[in-house]
């Protein structure tokens, strides 16, 4: 046990001492950095936000990837504006029944068109295909 001690201490202490000599500071260069640099500024106003994702025209293009991708969080259903209990139960259901939801979110839509997938939109219930 003595020896494995021995030798860990050896080779933090070998490391510790060689790599903090190498580094040195040079004010001027990183000064000049600085100045060449281009300034960055993060404007929250001009980001995506879900206030202004309500206002944007939808697209079914975007629905279809999201419940293929991201079927299993509801993010397709939250994208059309579906809230509430419904998500709710999205979440709690288990996962075959999610699946099969998915499955008929994203094959109803790519079958019955335009008429199938307006169903989604503000519609607060699970089985948003049975109207």
């Amino acid at each position: 046990m003595k020896k494995l001690f021995l030798a860990c201490a050896l080779v933090l202490g070998v490391a510790g001492a060689s790599f903090a000599d190498g580094y040195k500071l040079n004010d001027a260069a990183i000064e000049s950095a600085f100045d060449a640099s281009e300034d960055v500024t993060y404007i929250a106003s001009e980001q995506a936000t879900f206030a202004n994702l309500a206002d944007a025209e939808l697209s079914k293009t975007q629905f279809l990837i999201r419940a293929i991708f991201c079927g299993a969080i509801a993010l397709h259903r939250s994208y059309m504006g579906t809230g509430g209990k419904s998500l709710l139960i999205y979440y709690l259901c288990i996962p075959v029944a999610n699946y099969v939801a998915i499955m008929v979110d994203f094959w109803g839509t790519i079958i019955k068109g335009d008429e199938f997938w307006m169903k989604y939109k503000d519609n607060p219930k699970f089985f948003a295909w049975n109207n």
